[in-house]
């Protein structure tokens, strides 16, 4: 499910024309399979990461990097906020009012 977060996010920055992105992700792992010096001939997702790699070479400045879980409570609370309502993707203008007292929490961590 990383992954295809990590793809479908990379898809839209790219689509609204950022031309430089840092993408955090609590999955180690993510960020490990995603360089390009990392073998990935027996991944089960190899096509996922394939994609990713592809999108990461285009004309633009992409960082993958790791952030703690513990500092990643807004990508949690939309994920859970994501599996209780089914939804397969969805795109907020405004984050939803669940959300708001974490990201005012991250500002004043960060």
């Amino acid at each position: 499910m990383e992954l295809l977060a990590i793809q479908k996010g990379l898809n839209h920055v790219w689509e609204m024309g950022y031309k430089s992105v840092v993408c955090y992700t609590d999955c180690i792992q993510a960020t490990e399979v995603l360089g390009m010096n990392f073998d990935i001939a027996n991944y089960w997702h190899r096509e996922e990461i394939e994609t990713i790699r592809g999108l990461l070479q285009r004309n633009w400045r992409v960082i993958i990097s790791h952030v703690d879980r513990e500092d990643n409570q807004v990508a949690d609370a939309l994920a859970r906020l994501a599996s209780h309502e089914n939804w397969v993707w969805k795109l907020w203008s405004q984050p939803p009012i669940a959300i708001i007292p974490l990201l005012c929490q991250d500002t004043l961590v960060s």
